[in-house]
């Protein structure tokens, strides 16, 4: 398979198109609006050792070759995603992601995995993609429960979740880009179909399913592109 070669990934009810390129090592799969801007709608960086990397994700109505939905296709395209990838790369052990995920509202960003962590929920990739909590996470997670931490509020920028922190004796800045890893068999056993084509063709195939979906920021370890998701992918 050559750089930049467009393929397509068929999913259960979408078709999206998709790009690799080789640099230095590394392959960059862009999934979704691969060569068109603003940005690609998931990328998944590969390494040479067992670890992948979740870079970024977006949602646009335009990341299929037919209207993406928000929440239910959102998290369609990721797993999908996420699956392909450990599927064609049987090298990669597990997959890293800093979440910042966030939604912009009339009112400002909105902040999602902090304000799911103070209102005693699961953090976003915890709940919908069966990430555990990795390096100092783990040790927010018990911080909170220790605290016994349960947050009301109807304010959750950045600003807010920093007071909020405060007031229940949180160092805030645990709270924003907390680190997560989604094991390769978790990946392995989305239920999804995740079939590379040659063409767009039509989908895989029709099938009842549930999903809920989000919007990010970016992953400070490479600093890329923002993750940004949908009102409705903020559950």
């Amino acid at each position: 398979m050559t750089d930049a070669e467009l393929k397509y990934l068929r999913t259960d009810h979408y078709v999206f198109p998709m790009t690799f390129q080789r640099l230095g090592g590394i392959t960059h799969m862009h999934v979704g609006n691969p060569r068109h801007r603003p940005r690609p709608c998931v990328e998944i960086l590969v390494r040479r050792g067992g670890t992948a990397t979740l870079q970024g994700i977006a949602y646009y109505s335009t990341c299929a070759t037919a209207p993406l939905q928000p929440d239910a296709g959102t998290k369609e395209m990721v797993r999908a995603a996420l699956k392909y990838t450990a599927t064609a790369f049987p090298h990669v052990r597990r997959f890293e992601v800093q979440d910042e995920t966030h939604v912009r509202t009339p009112a400002g960003t909105q902040v999602i995995t902090p304000r799911r962590l103070l209102t005693g929920r699961p953090g976003f990739f915890q709940e919908h993609f069966g990430a555990s909590p990795s390096g100092d996470t783990r040790d927010l997670l018990a911080a909170l429960r220790a605290k016994q931490v349960c947050v009301r509020s109807d304010d959750w920028s950045p600003d807010a979740v920093t007071r909020h922190a405060l007031d229940a004796g949180l160092p805030h800045v645990c709270l924003f880009g907390t680190t997560w890893t989604i094991p390769r068999a978790t990946a392995l056993a989305y239920d999804v179909t995740a079939e590379l084509a040659e063409q767009a063709g039509g989908a895989a195939r029709t099938r009842t399913r549930h999903a809920a979906w989000l919007c990010s920021r970016s992953t400070r370890m490479d600093r890329p592109w923002q993750h940004s998701l949908s009102i409705e992918d903020a559950v």
